[in-house]
């Protein structure tokens, strides 16, 4: 299970998120968020990190010069797109995007097709935020973009809630950020470590659907 740790702001849950077994921690670069990092900041947690971790810069509706520079300096493994960015912009980064996919009411899982990402989030849809609500997606919906494309699910992902979550959804990877916090950009250990345990330890039988 690929297993995102979103919102780091610091390097010491940088490095428990890598010592719990984390695939990837998400770095903001989005101003208006609660979790923003600058990239100097965010250039202090990356060096100390081990290579197996993947490092994920989540941008919002960015001048795409600031995404490559960012990109480049921190040696980003992906570019994580939040906002209403179009398939021509999130194809101009190649194989590096992630697409975010906020789900409303009438989603409609095809339009992943559109962006061509061998990698997409679904997150929970809120008019007043780019994700990190807390709030749960429609797991069944999640299951069924599977068809399009490998999923990363999001959206209120708990230690309390994860192993249902991945049963229903069959997602490629998890992503959590506010699920295993104390407070916005600060992460709890415990939480994290049993968020990271449960996910790695949930296995599927992908023919049949049934957690094992």
């Amino acid at each position: 299970m690929f297993v995102k740790i979103c919102g780091i702001t610091n390097i010491d849950d940088a490095l428990c998120a890598a010592e719990y077994g984390a695939s990837a921690i998400g770095l903001n670069f989005y101003r208006e968020s609660k979790r923003y990092v600058s990239p100097d900041a965010a250039y202090a947690i990356v060096r100390e990190l081990p290579e197996s971790v993947r490092k994920v810069g989540v941008f919002v509706n960015a001048d795409p010069d600031f995404v490559k520079k960012t990109a480049a300096q921190l040696l980003l493994d992906f570019v994580q797109f939040h906002g209403d960015e179009t398939p021509e912009y999130v194809r101009s980064f190649g194989a590096q995007a992630i697409k975010v996919f906020r789900m409303g009411d009438g989603f409609d899982p095809s339009q992943l097709e559109a962006y061509g990402t061998s990698l997409s989030l679904l997150d929970a849809f809120d008019s007043d935020a780019f994700g990190g609500t807390g709030k749960t997606t429609d797991w069944e919906m999640a299951r069924r973009a599977g068809a399009y494309g490998k999923i990363i699910l999001a959206g209120g992902l708990t230690p309390e809630n994860i192993q249902e979550a991945i049963r229903r959804a069959m997602p490629f990877g998890v992503d959590t950020a506010s699920g295993v916090e104390s407070s916005p950009g600060h992460k709890d250990h415990a939480k994290m470590k049993e968020f990271i345990d449960l996910a790695n330890n949930t296995k599927i039988d992908t023919a049949a659907g049934v957690q094992q």
